[in-house]
């Protein structure tokens, strides 16, 4: 998956390096997030969440509210100032949709049952018990999953037509892996769902549509916490992504006082929209929330040189155990990657050090300059690798 340039939902910027349709492609994103699971206008839906959130103590515990913002479809705002280490969100472990809460639901035990005779996993238990409640009259979660996406436009649910025009991305292989691996949990669910009395009001409206919304929404909205637990957060899930150069969101558990805490990593005044760093790829941003933000410091883009033409030379890399993409890191420092670099360095070699490596008759450190020349033909292969790129649009290697 590679770094792609297009526009920023917050600031309305865009790069010109991708063709104009593809860029229009994916301004497209965010008109698809303006449908909700309730049948309801959208402030409504929000009024009756912050209402339902306040009802079970958010007045004490969350400094922020939910609201309606264009360009976001819903973000977090500021109920008063927030200072930078503020600690603004501190939900109760018991108003978090985990494994612990389900098990002291009215439906524990028939869940305890499924996980024995299904081998469920965490996210097989959060996944079911979004669609129990989903469809469960009176859900004491229904204010939550109303203001929950009806339908996602992300790359997963794109045509392949719509795939093709990222082709050198990397984004039409995830999506292929992506789908082929749902496809073989898909046929495993519609079984636990069918045989399941529980499930009941699930079955009658199982297909795949629904399969795949479930697990949009549990692959963009569960995080897990102090690395064991995952969890749907309600209202955490309503903040929005900026890049932050050195900090990212951290959410922890206080086993003591079984509450969750949400420290700002910015300052934030009362009636600002506040924000945090998710701290992942711009790939990852598109794959599972449909945007990419202009800037991101955590981001990174897959480089390989190819296959060399060259049998020999192909024959060493292997022997090496070269890798054929080098990852190249936003915040990447002191010059290309060790081992982009080795490579590099291997393909610059004269046609006899090639031989004396495959008869192992010489060994080299590849990770440190050989010589002047070797050093001179490296640099030129990676530069016109990057020309190779830049011209089929792959990317903006201007950073390298």
């Amino acid at each position: 998956q590679r770094q792609m340039c297009i526009r920023d939902r917050s600031t309305g910027a865009d790069h010109t390096v991708m063709p104009m349709r593809r860029v229009l492609l994916l301004l497209l994103l965010p008109l698809a997030w303006c449908n909700f699971v309730g049948d309801a206008a959208d402030q409504e839906l929000v009024e009756r969440f912050n209402s339902w959130i306040d009802s079970n103590g958010g007045d004490f515990w969350s400094k922020i509210r939910v609201g309606v913002i264009p360009g976001f479809r819903l973000g977090a705002v500021a109920k008063t100032t927030i200072q930078e280490d503020d600690v603004y969100l501190e939900v109760p472990w018991r108003r978090v949709t985990s494994e612990d809460p389900i098990r002291q639901s009215e439906v524990g035990d028939a869940f305890l049952g499924m996980r024995s005779r299904h081998g469920l996993d965490v996210g097989d238990s959060l996944l079911l018990y979004l669609l129990h409640e989903r469809f469960s009259s009176g859900s004491f979660w229904g204010p939550y999953i109303d203001i929950l996406p009806r339908a996602y436009e992300i790359p997963f649910y794109w045509t392949q037509g719509d795939l093709e025009e990222l082709e050198g991305t990397g984004m039409p292989e995830a999506v292929s892996i992506y789908l082929e691996t749902h496809r073989h949990s898909f046929e495993r669910f519609s079984r636990i769902v069918t045989s399941e009395p529980t499930l009941e009001r699930v079955a009658q409206v199982w297909d795949w549509d629904l399969f795949m919304w479930a697990s949009s929404v549990l692959d963009s909205r569960t995080i897990w916490i102090n690395g064991r637990k995952r969890c749907f957060l309600p209202m955490l899930d309503m903040v929005n992504n900026q890049n932050h150069i050195s900090r990212v969101h951290h959410t922890s558990l206080d086993e003591a006082d079984q509450v969750t805490q949400t420290k700002a990593i910015w300052k934030f005044e009362a009636g600002e929209q506040l924000f945090e760093n998710y701290g992942s790829e711009n790939s990852h941003n598109l794959l599972y929330h449909g945007f990419v933000l202009e800037q991101n410091s955590y981001d990174s883009a897959k480089f390989g040189l190819g296959a060399s033409s060259d049998e020999p030379t192909q024959a060493l890399l292997n022997a090496l155990g070269v890798p054929k993409e080098h990852t190249i890191r936003a915040q990447q420092k002191f010059g290309p990657p060790v081992s982009l670099m080795a490579d590099a360095r291997i393909r610059a070699l004269e046609p006899d050090q090639i031989q004396s490596g495959l008869r192992g008759e010489l060994r080299r450190n590849y990770g440190a300059k050989i010589s002047g020349p070797n050093e001179q033909r490296a640099v030129q292969i990676l530069s016109e690798r990057c020309e190779h790129y830049r011209t089929k649009q792959y990317l903006s290697l201007i950073h390298i």
